[in-house]
C-alpha cells in the first residue's frame, strides 16, 4: 500500500498541464539517475512524491535540494491559508534518521515560523526555575529541555509526544541556539501571527513556482454583479 497519498488539489491540474508524470521510485533504484532529481523542478518532484512508501521517501531525502524541500512544504502543508502543525511534524521526521548533512538541510528548508507555529499550538512552555526545579508545574508529560531553559509539555497523545520529543532532542543536536530561540518566540507570538507571516512567506514562493494564491485567484475568477 502506498503512503503519503495526496488529495486533490488545485495545483494539480497546473501540473498536469504542463509536467509529465515521472516514476521516482524508478529513478532512485537506478544510482546513475539519480542525479537527475536534483535538476527536477518542484510541482514534478511533489506529485511523484505521492507515490512513494516511508522507506523510498528516507532514500529521496539526500537526493533533493534545500530548495525542493522547501517548495514541497509549500505545496503539501496548505489549505488555502491555514496549515496543519501535525502534518509539518510528521514531514520533518525525516531529520531524525537523516545524516547530519541531509537533516541540517531539511532543518534550514523549514519556515522557522512553522516551527513556531506548531510548538505554540502542540506544546505548553514556561521558562525553568532554577529554585522550584518544576515542582510547581501543572499535570501533564513535562521534559526539561537538554539546554535547561524550558519545561515543555508534551501533547497527550503518545504518537505525538513521541515525535516531538524526539524531534526536540535532534533540533539541539543539531542547532542549540537556534531551537532554544524558537522555543522562546513561541512563547510570546500568537498562533494568528505566526500562521498569517508563514503563508505571506509561502505565497511569495508559490508565486515563483507558476501557482497563484487561492484568495487572488477567487478575486479574479469570482463574476462581479453589474
Amino acid at each position: 500500500m502506498r503512503k503519503n497519498e495526496l488529495t486533490t488539489l488545485p495545483e494539480e491540474a497546473v501540473y498536469r498541464s504542463f509536467y509529465t508524470p515521472i516514476s521516482l521510485s524508478d529513478i532512485l533504484m537506478d544510482v546513475a539517475e539519480r542525479g537527475k532529481i536534483r535538476r527536477l523542478p518542484v510541482p514534478q518532484l511533489f506529485f511523484g512524491i505521492s507515490e512513494l512508501t516511508d522507506s523510498e521517501l528516507a532514500a529521496l531525502m539526500p537526493q533533493i535540494t534545500e530548495q525542493q524541500w522547501t517548495g514541497i512544504l509549500d505545496l503539501s502543508l496548505w489549505r488555502r491559508d491555514h496549515t496543519s502543525s501535525t502534518d509539518f511534524l510528521h514531514w520533518l521526521r525525516h531529520i531524525l534518521e537523516a545524516e547530519e548533512a541531509v537533516a541540517r538541510k531539511l532543518l534550514r528548508g523549514s519556515d522557522p515560523e512553522l516551527w513556531q507555529l506548531a510548538f505554540n499550538r502542540l506544546l505548553e512552555i514556561v521558562l525553568c526555575d532554577e529554585e522550584d526545579a518544576g515542582a510547581n508545574l501543572p499535570e501533564g508529560d513535562w521534559i526539561a529541555t537538554p539546554d535547561g531553559q524550558f519545561w515543555v509539555r508534551l501533547p497527550d497523545d503518545p504518537e505525538d509526544s513521541r515525535l516531538i520529543h524526539q524531534l526536540l532532542l535532534k533540533l539541539f543536536e543539531l542547532d542549540p541556539e537556534q531551537t532554544s530561540y524558537l522555543l522562546l518566540l513561541s512563547m510570546y507570538r500568537t498562533t494568528s501571527e505566526l500562521e498569517e507571516t508563514a503563508y505571506q512567506n509561502r505565497r511569495l514562493r508559490i508565486e515563483d513556482l507558476g501557482f497563484q494564491d487561492y484568495f487572488e485567484a477567487i478575486s479574479v475568477y469570482t463574476p462581479l454583479l453589474l
